[in-house]
């Protein structure tokens, strides 16, 4: 009797014990000393970029890039998105898809020098596949404006 006690005892302290949902991969980038410059979500691909920036990049950002008097460096991190599980319906970062550089290099009495760099992930494409080329994807990553905080 007491062998089919413990048995029945064991059985359903396991039976319960259905592993539920894995958690989601997420990595953070380490942005070492750059600030936060803009912020912006792609729900089509499913997407979240944060572009970050030194502080020549930032001043560099604020005049919409025309001007810079010192080298900058940005960064784009772009993270797939996941599901938050400490929220419904939201989202927030997953693993990373990639990470882009440009340098900035002023030039005398003219607009910086952009430099670009993919450092991780694949090349980004248009609608149609085609593989964007460095200078176009210099002009999509600078089109978007600097977040203000007060």
């Amino acid at each position: 009797m007491r062998k089919i006690i413990l048995a029945l005892l064991v059985s359903t302290t396991t039976a319960g014990c259905v592993p539920g949902p894995q958690p989601q991969h997420r990595t953070l980038f380490d942005a070492g000393g750059m600030q936060v410059i803009s912020v912006f979500a792609n729900r089509t691909d499913k997407t979240l970029s944060i572009l970050y920036g030194d502080s020549a990049a930032l001043i560099a950002a604020r005049s919409e890039y025309r001007q810079s008097d010192k080298e900058g460096q940005l960064t784009l991190v772009t993270y797939h998105q996941a599901d938050n599980r400490f929220w419904y319906g939201s989202l927030v970062n997953g693993a990373i898809k990639s990470v882009e550089h440009i340098g900035i290099t002023p030039e005398a009495g003219a607009t910086p020098a952009f430099a670009y760099r993919l450092s991780q992930g694949q090349p980004t494409a248009d609608a149609s596949g085609h593989m964007i080329n460095a200078d176009e994807r210099v002009r999509q990553i600078l089109a978007h404006r600097p977040v203000v905080f007060p």
